[in-house]
């Protein structure tokens, strides 16, 4: 019999409860007990700042589960997944990592249909041989069945729901954004829901009944609420405003602090003060797809300005959260706990015993100091 592993910190959120002077003891990647006193003290930047003596204070936090990465740096899931190069995901899981990413989803944009199938194998085939770092929890396919939004995406690419295609996809694929005014809509999200596969609705600015459609059809989350659809108009509506007062709906916020301003965050977690709301990177590969700008956290934008994804790192997402008035009890919601939840990962995004120990220890600055998957040490 093995002897658990213990972590000890000034504070600890395990998704559910908040602990002082507290511990985490776990044993073969599972937490086996936590210790330490309960409060229910307010836990914001400024409470933060003022743990232990000179910023040491130690921090412990369930890791972050980003489920929108298209690429990092110089490199991108596609390009990784075509090269077979074990270094290339390496490089990006030791980037997540570094941003207290635990869990992640690669993610992949509209191209032709042909192109998935191999795409999808090789991901499924890295997943699968575990190359170190952040694990793999299956794919986000972004595309092509999007609607009226598309963004940064290929418009010559986009197309009508093929059932067919959505049958076929291999267990690997975990969540699907498609937007309810692509024609097919509820059917596919019929079949996506009924294969356990989670529906998310984006790049869309559908009609309200299109909307109520797809919702009734499955769609249970919004890929990054605000961008790529339509929003808040006082007498039309618009997906943003029907996703934010449908609270069984997840709501996905790219919070770089340039996707959405700071009070726009402020309204959507006034729409989820018991949880719902997703933080997400939606970072790109800046360096390596001809796109402007981007680094530092700073948004990576097409030639003509359209906003392509975002540099920023989850730690970052988690700052910027709380820099809106945010609890550390709702930002860990947010990163670890509610993303999880979204996509049926039952067995991470909490620290309590039975779940993976996946853990992430910061300072009040809530920069990754150490990082473990699995009680397996990957950044620190």
């Amino acid at each position: 019999m093995s002897t658990p592993e213990l972590v000890t910190a000034d504070l600890l959120m395990t998704g559910r409860r908040c602990l002082l002077d507290a511990g985490v003891e776990f044993d073969r990647g599972v937490v086996t007990a936590v210790h330490g006193r309960e409060t229910d003290l307010p836990l914001g930047l400024a409470e933060l700042a003022r743990l232990g003596s000179g910023g040491e204070a130690r921090i412990l936090l369930p890791g972050f589960i980003d489920l929108q990465v298209n690429g990092l740096g110089p490199v991108d899931v596609p390009s990784a997944a075509r090269s077979g190069d074990d270094e290339a995901w390496v490089a990006i899981g030791s980037s997540l990592a570094a941003g207290g990413v635990t869990s992640w989803m690669p993610t992949v944009v509209t191209r032709p249909l042909s192109d998935y199938e191999p795409l999808l194998d090789n991901v499924s085939a890295v997943a699968a041989s575990s190359p170190g770092g952040p694990a793999i929890v299956g794919v986000h396919l972004e595309g092509p069945f999007l609607g009226n939004r598309p963004g940064a995406h290929p418009r010559e690419w986009l197309r009508p729901v093929d059932p067919a295609f959505l049958r076929d996809l291999p267990p690997v694929v975990r969540l699907m954004t498609l937007a309810p005014e692509a024609e097919g809509a509820p059917e596919g999200a019929t079949i996506l829901a009924e294969r356990g596969i989670t529906v998310s609705i984006g790049h869309s600015a559908p009609t309200r009944a299109q909307f109520d459609d797809v919702r009734s059809a499955g769609a249970t989350m919004v890929t990054h609420l605000f961008n790529a659809m339509s929003g808040i108009h006082h007498r039309r509506g618009g997906l943003a405003l029907w996703a934010l007062n449908d609270p069984d709906l997840a709501v996905c916020v790219i919070a770089d602090g340039h996707h959405v301003s700071p009070d726009v965050v402020r309204l959507v977690r006034s729409t989820r003060p018991d949880g719902g709301m997703v933080v997400v990177s939606d970072s790109v590969a800046h360096l390596n797809r001809g796109l402007v700008g981007g680094g530092d956290g700073s948004p990576a934008r097409l030639p003509d300005g359209t906003l392509a994804g975002s540099t920023v790192r989850m730690s970052g997402c988690l700052g910027v959260l709380m820099a809106t008035g945010a609890d550390l009890r709702e930002g860990v919601r947010a990163s670890a706990t509610e993303p999880a939840l979204a996509v049926g990962l039952s067995d991470r995004g909490s620290l309590e015993p039975g779940f993976r120990a996946d853990m992430v220890l910061v300072g009040p600055e809530l920069e990754p100091r150490k990082v473990w998957s699995a009680g397996r040490a990957i950044h620190g």
